[in-house]
Order: C-alpha cells, then structure tokens, then sequence
C-alpha cells in the first residue's frame, strides 16, 4: 500500500481528526475490502474532510454573528433612515433576541440538541431562547424569529419534508414571525432546493460546497492530484457495490416484507450516500449519511467496520 496516504492519514489524525483514526481502527476497516480496493480505500480516507469540535464552535459563531444578527441589523437599520447609532442598533436588536427562539430538532439525544447546546455557550445566549420541537405547541407570546439549525444541507429534501409538515401550523399560530433555516454546511444544489421549495423564510449556510465536492463529479476535487495507482472509475464500482449491500440489509432490517423493485431503486439511489450525496466529510458530533456509506456504516447487524462512525437515525425514504 502507498505509505504516502498512510503518512497522510496519520498526519490528519494529529492535527484535524481529534486522534478519532488509529492504526488499529484503519486496519479494520481495511478488512471490509478486497485487497486489491486497499490502497485506493485508503486515497479516499486521505480526502475525508473533519469538522472538528472547534471547527463546529466557530462555525456557530459565525452562524449567530454573520447571518442572524447581521440580518436583523441590515433590517433595522433599513427601516431607520440607515441610522449608524450603535446604541440603538443593540437596543433594537436585544429586543428582536428576546423574541426570538432558536429550536432544537428532534430529541434530546440527537446531534441538533448537541449543536445548540454549543452555539449558547460560544455566543452567550440564555436558556430560555432555546426551546425542543415539541415546545411549539405551546404558547410562546409574540415570537418575531423561530430559528431552525442543522449541520449539513445534502439533498435538501428532508429539511423541505419537515417545513411542510411543521411550518404550516407555525405560520397560524404565529402569523407575523420569521421562521429560518441556518445550516454549517450546505451543497449549492440542496440549499437551493430548500429555498425554491420550503416554507422557511430565509434560509443561510456558513460553508457552501459546490458540485466539486462530490466525489464523481465530473469536475470533483477528490481526484484532482490523485497518484497514478488511483483509478476513480474502479472506486466509483467498489464503493457503490458496497454501499447498495449496505442500504439493502438497513432497509431489510427497517422492513423484511419491502418490495423488491423499491428496494432495488432506493439502494441504486443513495448507494454513494443518501441522495446520492457522494461526500466525503464528517463533524465532531456525527458522520452524515450523505457521505458515502462505506466511511460511516455502522449497525450492528451489518458485518462493516466504519471509519468515522454515523450515529444513525433512519428516515423515511
């Protein structure tokens, strides 16, 4: 095997990836491949992009800073003669914070409540601004923002599903306020998809990764420097082998009696990650299924030894 990607690795796992990778760890994940798929596994391991504990931090910084409380400011000012007293812009905009309530998605236990967590402490904000889910049924008072965060826009579908399932009732119950969607991360396509099809207001990313980002893009960076024992065609085989084999006993394992024909158009679909994302990245705090299933598979009924575990919550597909 090529002892530079190994360099390489070991190197990121210093450095970027928080010690997560040992050789041991590598080892056995290599043992899910053929031996002639090794080295060229490996390559794509020496691509994978980590969003660290601190990188997450300081993209919640900048989430809250540079798109929420910019927005509200530019607004502000806009409807006060573009007035430049700082005084009253803070005044304006403690106001318009008081009201506003940044939702955790999901439960407790799942990555949207951790990253809220983080993003009141990096920005110093109160408890009583961030609410679960389920507290949108309850009665808030004049609520101006409803503020909606996740990690990584691949596809967009699920955050489109979710704005149709939840925002209509929200939109009633609380007519004038502002309903967002702030991601860390989005591709281009899928926060577009969000903005031509969501009932979200506004919708904001940090980081926006274009076609170049997916692995068998015509255009895709992963390849760009590639050594000359890197095939892309033979990855893109291997990788999609692996990943419709793992679809298929997730989907067998959430529904034995599933349709043959369904399930052979859905494993096709999302063999190199869900909507066929064909990402190569991970955070501190999860591995997105949009990224291909042969770094993050890890059930315990599926024999696959992940590299950057997905911490896995299934959705209707």
């Amino acid at each position: 095997m090529n002892e530079k990607y190994i360099r390489k690795i070991k190197l990121l796992n210093e450095t970027i990836w928080e010690n997560k990778v040992s050789k041991q760890k590598i080892d056995k994940w290599l043992e899910n491949f053929q031996e002639e798929e090794m080295n060229e596994a490996l390559y794509l391991l020496s691509q994978f992009i980590y969003y660290s504990e601190f990188s997450v931090e300081k993209l919640l910084e900048a989430l809250y800073r540079d798109i929420f409380k910019y927005q509200i400011i530019y607004e502000i000012r806009k409807n006060n003669k573009d007035t430049l007293d700082h005084e009253f812009l803070e005044e304006q905009f403690k106001d318009h914070l008081k009201n506003t309530r940044f939702v955790s998605l999901g439960n407790p236990s799942e990555s949207s409540a951790t990253m809220m967590g983080l993003m009141r402490k990096i920005n110093n904000l109160p408890n009583n601004l961030f609410i679960s889910e389920e507290k949108l049924n309850s009665n808030l008072g004049d609520i101006k923002h409803f503020i909606f965060v996740d990690d990584l826009c691949g596809s967009g579908s699920q955050a489109v599903e979710y704005s149709k399932k939840t925002l209509p009732e929200l939109k009633v119950k609380y007519p004038n306020s502002k309903v967002w969607y702030l991601m860390l991360v989005a591709t281009k396509t899928g926060k577009e998809y969000i903005i031509n099809n969501s009932r979200f207001d506004y919708v904001g990313s940090i980081h926006e990764l274009d076609s170049s980002y997916k692995c068998f893009d015509s255009n895709s960076r992963i390849f760009t420097n590639k050594e000359d024992d890197v095939d892309p065609d033979k990855i893109k085989i291997f990788t999609g082998k692996y990943g419709k084999n793992i679809w298929r006993q997730i989907l067998r394992n959430k529904d034995p009696n599933i349709n043959p024909l369904l399930l052979k158009q859905i494993c096709d679909k999302h063999k190199h990650g869900f909507g066929d994302g064909q990402l190569l990245l991970g955070f501190h705090h999860n591995t997105p299924d949009n990224t291909l299933p042969i770094i993050w598979c890890n059930e315990n009924y599926i024999d696959w030894k992940a590299i950057f575990k997905r911490f896995n919550k299934i959705y209707s597909l």
